[in-house]
């Protein structure tokens, strides 16, 4: 039986990507309430197929010019508006992200405002992106509720836009059922293919989920490499993007590490976990360089816990503190190549029982204490609340 309907729009397309933006209509639907999505994408995809199961709805296309992201919003609202209309039963309407505040504060001009919920995985800087904090300032300030996935973000957000209330928080993280595919030892033969023409049995590979990026440290992860042995290399993925390619060469290639690079093309969420199964530890560095970075709360930390991989990550409170109390890796500072060198080796440098021992306790922590099932009953009493109103 079904437990409501819920209005769900996105402004972003994770068609292959990680699911994390759009998890929580993935959750819902998991839960029996009946999700009608607004997406970008093909206007002929009606139906988004997940692990948890199948929710429907409609995209519309859009493309990276701004003038076209704006279009979208105006077509996103103009869409929910008409779902609106033709609903006689309740309903919560809940808007995800940043990039659909837009749609959502023209659709608070004309709906039920005790009904909507906005969700945010990000913190805005009001300096950088003006345009977009002045929608998402009006859109939070309108709706019945607001969520935001970590504690001291969420009271940021309260702070920044004058809220009533502290946000709810419901962490980014993958669901206790949502398939990672265990170690692939052809998987890992493969990796170490590109960097040693033998299978080198002592290799240490250590994965950087997605392209070079001074916003994670990249630069400093290179670096860190050249100060460590040789069988030590670093993984990243998002490498057809040629541009950012090029850059990681030519530092790489500065640093005198441009044979222990691997640069992996993009690839599909699945296959991503697939190959970071394979690997022996997990880069999760971000630059004191905003409040947002400073307090993170990526989806990539579960990625990683749920293939086995301990983590690097920044010596931030709550990045350092979740590691501390949970004993996922080594907090380092992630401006210091030395201390992220003195970080990978001290997780890497580890008997195979023990490697085991630890990857198989770190799944189990993903799938209990940091799953996303441990918050998902206040993301359900938020919709219950939203769509039992008058």
């Amino acid at each position: 039986m079904s437990r409501g309907h819920v209005l769900f729009i996105c402004g972003a397309d994770t068609s292959g990507a990680a699911p994390h933006l759009n998890m929580a209509a993935y959750w819902l639907a998991h839960r029996g309430f009946e999700i009608h999505f607004i997406l970008p994408g093909p206007p002929d995809r009606t139906t988004v197929k997940t692990p948890l199961g199948t929710i429907h709805g409609q995209s519309i296309p859009t493309s990276p010019a701004l003038f076209n992201r704006l279009r979208w919003q105006l077509q996103a609202a103009a869409a929910a508006r008409r779902w609106i209309r033709s609903r006689s039963e309740p309903f919560a309407i809940y808007i995800q992200g940043t990039v659909a505040a837009p749609a959502g504060w023209a659709l608070s001009l004309c709906a039920p405002r005790g009904r909507m919920i906005y969700q945010t995985q990000d913190v805005l800087d009001p300096g950088r992106h003006r345009l977009w904090v002045f929608f998402e300032r009006r859109l939070a300030r309108r709706v019945r509720s607001v969520i935001s996935n970590e504690l001291n973000r969420a009271r940021h957000l309260a702070e920044l836009y004058g809220l009533a209330e502290h946000p709810q928080v419901v962490r980014t993280s993958l669901p206790r059922d949502w398939p990672v595919p265990g170690y692939d030892d052809a998987i890992r033969r493969d990796i170490v293919s590109r960097v040693s023409p033998t299978t080198d049995t002592s290799m240490r590979l250590v994965m950087n989920l997605g392209p070079y990026s001074d916003s994670r440290c990249s630069r400093q992860l290179v670096q860190a490499l050249a100060l460590l042995p040789a069988h030590i290399v670093a993984v990243f993925t998002g490498g057809d993007d040629h541009t950012v390619s090029r850059t990681l060469t030519n530092i790489a290639r500065e640093a005198g590490v441009l044979d222990r690079i691997v640069s992996l093309d993009t690839m599909s969420f699945h296959d991503a976990l697939r190959h970071t199964a394979a690997c022996d530890a997990g880069i999760l560095l971000y630059p004191n360089d905003g409040f947002g970075n400073y307090y993170q709360c990526p989806g990539r930390l579960s990625e990683y816990l749920r293939c086995g991989l301990p983590i690097v990550t920044s010596n931030f409170p709550g990045l350092e503190g979740v590691t501390r109390q949970h004993n996922l890796g080594e907090a380092c500072d992630p401006t210091s190549p030395p201390a992220i060198a003195a970080a990978i080796r001290a997780l890497v440098d580890t008997p195979s029982d023990e490697s085991a021992e630890r990857r198989r306790r770190l799944r189990l922590v993903a799938e209990q204490d940091l799953a996303y099932d441990a918050n998902a009953a206040r993301l359900e009493r938020v919709v219950e609340t939203a769509m039992n109103h008058d």
